[in-house]
């Protein structure tokens, strides 16, 4: 629970009829100790009575309370022989009461709005992959949250842990959208579980690069170590040391998913594979979505340039029509050709880099993206059970 140690709040002293640069008499500071303690008293009472069941998860909570009062002075007119306290125990309400209503405002701002976010990790290394596809999320997902993992461990741990720093702060959250950006295949992502996999996940690689045109799924499931169906129930079954940090970081995730979160899998050819999308939306608790492409995945960034292949990035003004077109930028039906080379060279440099994807060239297809060239699940069934219905 909240003391009035935990509230910040400090307003200077000032007594009414003299300057500000005079230092108020020790009466005066007396006085306005009491009044600013007996105000941050009730601070630390409001919070406790109004939010006391969200402080129970908090941890070295500290409330800041920076109102400016210089406009909403208290004038104290001292008489002679002055109870400190009865005067400042009088005159605390009159202070109170000007910063009661600021303070509330602030409390359900913080505790009563819940902080919705996004994530995209890339898993693919810092390969030319990743580095593109770092590029694509930067432009065209500025409100994920960008970050790398090795492991879907790694990457539960990070939320976990910032899932953690909101529970101090008393701030609720929901996650709607996870983006997973790796290498993949029918059924497979080159993420290991655990951070132990990463090893097994090299040896993987490594035949991989010597047998390049053998079926992957030739390769002895258990010891893969990355995501497939086969080696999730396996992984699932060990309740060991070996994956209790995995368990744990996943349990504090899934608490905060959204029902109907998205888990969005940017990696090839995931999608041709209905169980491999039925155990990753059980690997996630079992109440999101699932999305991933049946076809071959990739990002690149492109100039625009007279000689491209696509006629609209030739020009400046031709790549922003091409964009609004796309849903990526707002159109302006009003603006000149200079105006819109203006904003593509403010926004992508001179030359143009565009940072693209290849299934789709436009945020505002997102949706139709995610019908035609993603496989959704729509219904929640036994892991691994009875086929699912699928919805192309």
């Amino acid at each position: 629970m909240l003391t009035e140690n935990d509230v910040l709040f400090a307003p200077k002293a000032r007594l009414a009829g003299r300057p500000a640069s005079e230092s108020p008499g020790k009466v005066v500071e007396q006085i306005h100790r009491a009044i600013v303690a007996e105000c941050r008293r009730r601070i630390a009472s409001l919070v406790n009575d109004t939010y006391g069941y969200r402080l129970a998860a908090t941890d070295g909570l500290r409330l800041k309370v920076p109102f400016v009062l210089s406009s909403r002075r208290v004038d104290l007119e001292l008489p002679e022989n002055v109870d400190v306290a009865a005067f400042a125990a009088e005159h605390a309400d009159d202070l109170y009461s000007q910063i009661e209503g600021d303070v509330r405002e602030a409390l359900s701002k913080h505790f009563d709005t819940i902080d919705r976010r996004e994530y995209a990790f890339i898993f693919s290394g810092k390969d030319d992959y990743g580095r593109t596809a770092e590029a694509y999320v930067r432009q065209w997902l500025p409100g994920h949250r960008l970050r790398w993992a090795s492991s879907f461990e790694e990457m539960f741990d990070q939320i976990a842990a910032d899932l953690a720093a909101a529970r101090r702060s008393g701030q609720p959250v929901r996650i709607g959208e996870i983006v997973v950006i790796t290498h993949g295949y029918a059924g497979g992502l080159l993420i290991p579980l655990t951070k132990a996999d990463r090893k097994k996940e090299d040896a993987f690689r490594q035949w991989r690069r010597e047998h390049p045109n053998e079926d992957p799924t030739h390769y002895d499931w258990k010891k893969r170590g990355h995501f497939t169906p086969e080696y999730l129930a396996l992984v699932q079954k060990d309740q060991t040391k070996a994956t209790a940090a995995l368990r744990r970081a996943r349990r504090d995730v899934l608490a905060a998913l959204d029902d109907g979160a998205e888990i969005v899998v940017r990696g090839c050819n995931f999608g041709q594979s209905t169980e491999g999308l039925r155990a990753l939306r059980d690997f996630f608790g079992g109440h999101v979505r699932t999305a991933a492409p049946v076809g071959y995945q990739g990002f690149e960034t492109t100039y625009v340039r007279p000689d491209h292949p696509v006629q609209a990035l030739r020009t400046e003004a031709g790549a922003y029509d091409f964009l609004v077109q796309q849903g990526y930028l707002e159109g302006d039906p009003s603006l000149s050709v200079k105006e819109k080379e203006e904003i593509i060279r403010r926004r992508f440099g001179r030359p143009a880099l565009i940072p693209a994807e290849f299934f789709t060239f436009g945020q505002a297809r997102e949706d139709r993206f995610k019908r035609m060239v993603y496989v959704q699940l729509k219904e929640h069934d036994d892991t691994f059970g009875v086929p699912l219905d699928v919805n192309p």
